[in-house]
C-alpha cells in the first residue's frame, strides 16, 4: 500500500497510477468513474466513500491524476482538488501541482489545503499563492496565512496591504491581526483611510487586537465614527468607548 511519504515524494506518477491499476483495478475503475454532485453553494464535490481506509493514499493519487489532467472537465479537476484540499496528508501533492494549474478557481481551492499543512510546504505555497496573478488566489492566500504561526509569513503578509484588490487587503489585515503581528501595527494603521469600507472595518478590528491602548487614541479612529459605513462607526465607536 502506497504511504503519505511515498505521495509526497512523487507526485501521481505514471508508475504510481499503473502500479495502483494493475494492483487494484476495481478501485482504479471506480475512481476514474467518480462525478461529483453540485453543492448547495454550486460548487462540484465528490462525495463517493473509497471503502476500506488503506485506500485513501491511492484513492489521493488516483485523484491527482485526474486533477493534473487537463483533458477533464474543470468540474471533474475542481471536485479533485477539494478532494485532495481536505486532508493535511496531501498539501505535498497540491503543491507540486499548484505553479502549474492553469484555473484560478481551481487554484484558490488548493490553496485550503495550506492551513494544516507542514509548515514549510505551508510556506512555500502561501508565498507562491500570495503571489498569483489571480486577485482570488491571492485572497485565499490572505485568508489562510491567519492560521498559520510561522515568522516567514509576517513581512509578506504586509506587503499584501498595498495590494491593489481591496479583499486581498482586508484579509491581510485580519491575519496580521490574529497572528499577532504588532510588527504591522503602522502598516495597518493607513488602511484606516483606505476607500474601501470592509478594509476599513478589518483595519479597526485588527489594530484593537494588536493593542487596542493605542488604537484607542488614534485620530483616524475618531474621524471613523463618523464614516459612512454603519459597520466602520460602530467599530470605531466599540473601540472609542471601550
Amino acid at each position: 500500500m502506497l504511504t503519505t511519504l511515498l505521495l509526497n515524494v512523487a507526485f501521481a506518477s505514471t508508475d504510481l497510477v499503473e502500479d495502483i491499476r494493475n494492483r487494484d483495478p476495481q478501485l482504479a475503475h471506480e475512481v476514474a468513474t467518480w462525478e461529483p454532485i453540485r453543492t448547495r453553494a454550486g460548487f462540484p464535490r465528490f462525495i463517493n466513500s473509497p471503502g476500506d481506509e488503506t485506500d485513501i493514499a491511492d484513492v489521493a493519487v488516483l485523484l491527482a491524476q485526474r486533477l493534473t489532467d487537463e483533458s477533464e472537465p474543470n468540474q471533474i479537476r475542481y471536485a479533485a482538488a477539494m478532494w485532495l484540499a481536505e486532508s493535511a496528508d496531501n498539501s505535498a501533492l497540491i503543491s507540486t501541482a499548484f505553479s502549474t494549474e492553469t484555473s484560478p478557481e481551481i487554484r484558490v481551492v488548493m490553496t485550503d489545503v495550506f492551513k494544516e499543512a507542514p509548515s514549510q510546504v505551508a510556506i512555500d505555497g502561501l508565498l507562491t499563492a500570495m503571489a498569483d496573478p489571480d486577485p482570488r488566489v491571492r485572497t485565499a492566500a490572505a485568508r489562510i496565512v491567519g492560521y498559520r504561526p510561522e515568522a516567514e509569513l509576517t513581512s509578506p503578509t504586509i506587503n499584501q496591504l498595498s495590494d491593489p484588490n481591496p479583499a486581498v487587503r482586508a484579509f491581510a489585515s485580519r491575519a496580521l491581526g490574529w497572528r499577532g503581528n504588532t510588527v504591522a501595527f503602522s502598516n495597518i494603521t493607513t488602511l484606516l483611510n483606505d476607500i474601501d469600507p470592509d478594509v476599513r472595518l478589518q483595519a479597526i478590528i485588527a489594530l484593537d487586537r494588536l493593542d487596542s491602548s493605542a488604537a484607542m487614541v488614534l485620530p483616524e479612529i475618531e474621524l471613523l465614527c463618523d464614516d459612512a459605513d454603519p459597520r466602520v462607526q460602530r467599530a470605531a465607536m466599540g473601540l472609542r468607548t471601550r
